[in-house]
């Protein structure tokens, strides 16, 4: 039996009806009468649907001017579709037709969206030998998404307490940032960097006064310090390397010399290309 309630959700108002006449009568019935409680237009699958709970895709853009429609993501068994939209910013935010208050930010969608492909979904942590899966909702991205070669993404799981940060690059892999070794290094770089922007008792970091320095801030400052060696990196291979190795073949008659250059050209450029 399946119960059906109308006009209210109380006892005084909940029907049974069979579940063959609710999947073939009831249902489809609804599905086709509903409107949107904002506009009170009908539902048009084709040119206007339901993308959540009791709203159009009309009145959903009333309220982001700002987002489009990207695709449907998905469709559940009894036919309901996931909408993603995407922002200025380049991130993308889902919808669930008849389940969603409203958007919410997709991350592993906004990664793909944007390059970043490769996302890890489990991680065996130091000294362990056994991998921890990565649940989504425990990510944060830190970086511009839409414009950076390279963002953070840090996983936060304070009940498991397992805490993870890794780099993510574009069109390529990504690696776990330690406070170890380049790790060690860069988290020390960033931490400094903030403490140039105190004046008095505070921080002063992309134009905001802080209090104190947060995990989040040094995230973000490490992913543009990486940005940047990646930066100074292509600069090199791509103008003033060709343009040294231009040089050095106009002076000189050595091809064993002219050979290893070239080689080292092209190893820094590959490693370039992953990045």
């Amino acid at each position: 039996m399946e119960s059906v309630y109308l006009r209210y959700t109380s006892n005084t108002n909940e029907h049974y009806v069979s579940q063959e006449d609710y999947l073939n009568v009831v249902r489809p019935l609804i599905m086709k009468l509903r409107r949107c409680a904002k506009c009170e237009e009908y539902f048009d699958a084709d040119n206007n649907p339901c993308v959540g709970k009791r709203i159009c895709m009309k009145c959903l853009l009333k309220k982001h001017p700002d987002y489009h429609f990207l695709e449907v993501t998905s469709i559940d068994k009894d036919g309901e579709q996931t909408f993603a939209f995407l922002d200025p910013a380049g991130k993308v935010y889902t919808i669930h037709e008849n389940h969603s208050d409203d958007l919410s930010e997709d991350i592993l969608h906004t990664l793909k969206q944007n390059g970043f492909l490769s996302v890890p979904t489990e991680h065996t942590p130091f000294k362990s030998t056994e991998p921890v899966k990565l649940w989504v909702s425990k990510f944060k991205v830190y970086g511009d998404v839409s414009r950076n070669s390279v963002v953070v993404l840090n996983y936060s799981d304070t009940w498991e307490k397992h805490h993870f940060t890794f780099l993510l690059y574009k069109h390529g892999n990504y690696k776990e940032l330690t406070k170890r070794g380049e790790g060690k290094v860069l988290y020390e770089k960033a931490v400094g960097m903030i403490e140039k922007t105190k004046r008095g008792s505070y921080y002063y970091i992309d134009g905001q006064q802080r209090g104190q320095i947060w995990d989040g801030d040094i995230y973000e400052t490490r992913c543009c310090m990486t940005c940047l060696s990646s930066l100074r990196l292509r600069c090199f291979t791509t103008i003033l390397a060709p343009q040294f190795l231009l040089k050095m073949v106009r002076k000189s008659n050595h091809l064993p010399k002219l050979r290893k250059l070239t080689t080292l050209l092209l190893l820094s450029q590959s490693a370039v290309a992953q990045h």
